[in-house]
């Protein structure tokens, strides 16, 4: 017997309960089958979701049992099930979101905005299918959907993490999408919605009439309006979007009247007022003319507002009264700006000088009152420069004695340049090293007697390390001077002393057996 159909209307007839009896069955079985093809590797599934009523005659057929017990179960296992192949892999059907029914024209432009924005859209092959297939119950994706979407980044940071693309790229998608919002709902979209990103650094996005269009082209203005408490960076269009059809727009002439009134109400000194005066000031040395026409007030006054943001005006003279010219200081300023370690290392080369000349003053009258106390004892005292202090004349063998003065607090060791330590050696029988060191009493005639100490010795003991040192030298003369792509160099020229330690100052001889010894 041939059938063209399934009678399923009929209360208590007996064909009716088998056929109704069937289908129920085939709805386990349906979910079986889904259950198993959606763990393999298969693809186009909508094939096997259609889910609408059929196409038959009510004399044959029960809409409502079949509501209830058919396509009602049905739709239940699809959402459940994996079914949804998106473009980034499959999702369960009740997470998926899919293309309006209702476009048409629209309907791919759509999709590829909001499939950018959502891992869970249809991919596009199969956007139209399941545009037919879909229940009232699914969730839609229209403009409003798109724009909630946009929306819901708050701003070009998290939308970058979002697309996965580079920075200016994003700019690119975003303008394509808000040119399409913009065709489609005009300018209520972006009067209702936060759709466009101002100038921060987040690139926060708001809604159009909170956003200005930026034609005041000048960078450096802006920086000084925030600095002063004005933030045009919250309130301005983001220059990297195309977007035309603005709230109003914001000129330099605008931030100028602004800036002005800041500085004029602004009595309290702060670092950030500092800075942008100083910043304005500069500004206005380049731009001359742009600043007397929008800035009067401000550029004839600028050398005063200058001046007014220095606190320290001692130190301002000081600077203005020296030698250097101002290109060096602001060189040094520059230098000191981008390494503040710098300051660390001028501090430490000023302690050093003042304690150079702390030493060379102690020194010279070290030297100074241990003459007189010599000249006591009947000898003739000179003062020398290059290798030595001092230079005894022994009248009864008529030779000479040098005599290399140091003055120390810091018992551990003195130094002895090179050319002293090749002094001494080179005299070794008439040279001494003297150390007097200094307690904070009174430098006396007595005190220097009391407390010197006389190394007699002191060319012997440098022999053997001068030597090193005159071997190392010759040494890396030999290496740095080869003429080679690869050559070696020293900077500062390797500056050295020699340490004399207070093992050997401490145990030279006094000041009366020093007498003696040169008697």
């Amino acid at each position: 017997m041939e059938r063209d159909g399934v009678w399923l209307k009929g209360e208590g007839k007996e064909e009716v309960d088998e056929n109704r009896e069937i289908l129920e069955k085939a709805v386990s079985l349906y979910s079986d089958l889904l259950s198993k093809i959606t763990e393999l590797e298969m693809s186009d599934y909508h094939n096997i979701c259609l889910t609408k009523m059929p196409f038959v005659t009510d004399k044959y057929f029960d809409e409502d049992w079949y509501e209830t017990n058919i396509q009602n179960p049905l739709r239940e296992i699809i959402s459940k099930s994996t079914v949804i192949e998106t473009e980034d892999g499959k999702v369960c059907f009740n997470e998926a979101r899919f293309l309006d029914p209702k476009l048409k024209k629209e309907r791919e432009k759509i999709w590829k905005f909001s499939s950018d924005l959502s891992k869970y859209v249809a991919c596009k092959r199969h956007i139209n299918k399941w545009a037919e297939l879909i229940w009232k119950d699914c969730p839609i994706v229209d403009i409003d959907d798109l724009v909630a979407d946009l929306q819901g980044k708050s701003n070009v940071a998290e939308l970058i993490n979002t697309l996965r693309l580079e920075e200016n790229k994003v700019f690119t998608w975003l303008n394509k999408c808000i040119e399409f919002i913009y065709e489609l709902g005009g300018q209520s979209y972006f009067n209702n919605n936060a759709l466009l990103p101002n100038q921060t650094e987040e690139c926060t996005f708001k809604k159009r009439k909170e956003l200005s269009l930026d034609e005041i082209e000048d960078e450096t203005i802006k920086e000084i309006a925030l600095l002063l408490g004005y933030n045009y960076y919250e309130e301005l269009l983001n220059t990297n979007i195309y977007f035309e059809d603005t709230h109003s727009t914001t000129t330099i002439q605008d931030v100028a009247v602004e800036i002005s009134q800041l500085v004029k109400d602004d009595n309290e000194i702060t670092d950030d007022r500092i800075i942008a005066i100083r910043k304005l000031t500069e500004w206005f040395e380049f731009n001359e003319e742009i600043g007397k026409t929008h800035f009067a007030d401000l550029y004839r006054r600028k050398e005063k507002l200058f001046v007014d943001t220095i606190d320290d005006k001692e130190n301002l003279y000081k600077v203005l009264k020296t030698k250097m010219p101002l290109s060096q200081l602001a060189e040094v300023a520059n230098a000191i700006e981008n390494d503040p370690e710098i300051i660390n290392i001028i501090e430490q080369r000023r302690i050093e000088r003042e304690e150079e000349l702390e030493r060379n003053e102690i020194g010279e009258k070290v030297e100074r009152v241990l003459a007189e106390a010599l000249k006591q004892h009947g000898f003739e005292v000179r003062k020398e420069i290059y290798g030595k202090d001092l230079v005894i004349s022994i009248s009864r063998n008529n030779t000479k004695y040098s005599l290399e003065v140091k003055s120390t607090i810091n018992q551990s060791y003195v130094s002895m340049t090179p050319l002293q330590a090749r002094t001494a050696v080179k005299e070794t029988d008439n040279y001494a090293l003297c150390v007097v060191h200094k307690n904070g009493t009174a430098l006396t005639k007595e005190y220097v007697r009391k407390y010197s100490k006389f190394v007699i010795d002191i060319g012997e003991r440098l022999i053997d390390k001068v030597q090193e040192v005159q071997e190392f030298e010759s040494a890396k003369s030999e290496i740095a001077n080869t003429n080679e792509e690869i050559d070696l160099f020293y900077e500062n020229n390797l500056e050295y002393k020699f340490k004399i330690s207070n093992t050997v100052w401490t145990q030279g001889i006094s000041f009366w057996d020093f007498v003696n010894h040169i008697k």
